[in-house]
């Protein structure tokens, strides 16, 4: 049986192949996870960004004090120009702290989101297995995308599994035979 052709005469295995990837953001079906701790380090990164906008702002202020104080002090014609200038920057800087504040938060929350999704997804399928081994259920593994963090967990996990697997494992019957603290599943 001949390859199927696609419109350029190159076979439909190559096309598939040659076709643009979708990134990894828009491959994702679900982004919350694991809710309080991917809104917790989020919301952790967008108040330390805003706190360090806020600093920066504070400064900025300060530095303007100062320099309308030196322009009291200085004996010109030009006073009246000089402050009026500076009124008007004052105006202009305070706006673009607040459009620039803004902007960080939602960056900060976009971000945070999407960076504790590579830690709360691993955790989340490490969790999973976890259980699968607690119920004696041998046959899974942990696989983990290749950027994500925790794959020396996953590994560990995996070989844990294997070992299970190849000894028999012990398989807890009843809630006597369950270690001590032990969750039931």
């Amino acid at each position: 049986m001949e390859p199927m052709e696609g419109k350029s005469g190159e076979s439909i295995t190559e096309a598939v192949e040659s076709a643009p990837k979708k990134s990894l953001f828009l491959m994702r079906r679900r982004y919350l996870i694991n809710r309080p701790l991917q809104l917790g380090l989020t919301g952790f990164f967008a108040v330390v960004g805003l706190i360090n906008t806020a600093a920066l702002y504070l400064a900025h202020r300060i530095m303007s004090t100062k320099i309308v104080e030196a322009i009291q002090i200085v004996e010109t014609d030009q006073k009246g120009f000089l402050l009026g200038a500076l009124s008007e920057l004052e105006r202009n800087s305070s706006l673009a702290f607040v459009v620039y504040a803004i902007l960080l938060f939602v960056y900060l929350l976009v971000m945070g989101v999407l960076l504790s999704h590579k830690v709360a997804g691993p955790v989340f399928v490490i969790q999973r297995q976890i259980r699968r081994l607690l119920q004696g259920d041998y046959d899974g593994t942990v696989k983990l995308r290749k950027h994500d963090f925790l794959s020396d967990v996953a590994e560990d996990i995996n070989r844990l599994t294997e070992k299970l697997r190849a000894e028999g494992g012990p398989r807890p019957t009843s809630e006597e035979d369950k270690a001590p603290g032990e969750p039931s599943i």
